[in-house]
């Protein structure tokens, strides 16, 4: 549905700018004007090449701001990972302990007690 409604907005967006540079053929001279040079370029293009740079430096700006968000997700997930090595070396730990009672149980002559039925959600 998502590509559909891509096409949707870019075809007319690309005959939009198709349209533009073929109306705006005129030439014009783009005077630099620290520097002594000039630049000679059709107008469409001088409109699409700032367009594409405005385009770029909002990107970047964006990038740069989410940047505490990515790191703030990459500290959780560390911390979901860890959270979750611990919780499985917890599991072996009480199946170990959980064998050793058995097994002591067994020794000294006990009637095994029924095991409890705690179940524990996985966090994946």
């Amino acid at each position: 549905m998502l590509r559909y409604l891509s096409w949707i907005v870019s075809i007319p967006l690309a005959l939009v700018a198709i349209d533009f540079a073929i109306v705006n053929e005129e030439v014009v001279r783009l005077a630099l004007w620290p520097l002594d040079g000039a630049v000679v370029a059709p107008s469409f293009a001088v409109v699409f090449v700032s367009m594409l740079v405005g385009f770029l430096a909002g990107g970047l700006v964006s990038w740069l701001s989410a940047g505490k968000h990515r790191r703030a997700l990459r500290k959780e997930r560390a911390r979901g990972d860890q959270l979750q090595r611990d919780l499985d070396a917890a599991r072996l730990h009480a199946a170990d302990l959980e064998k050793r009672i058995a097994a002591a149980d067994r020794a000294a002559g006990v009637a095994a007690a029924p095991s409890s039925d705690v179940r524990v959600m996985s966090l994946r």
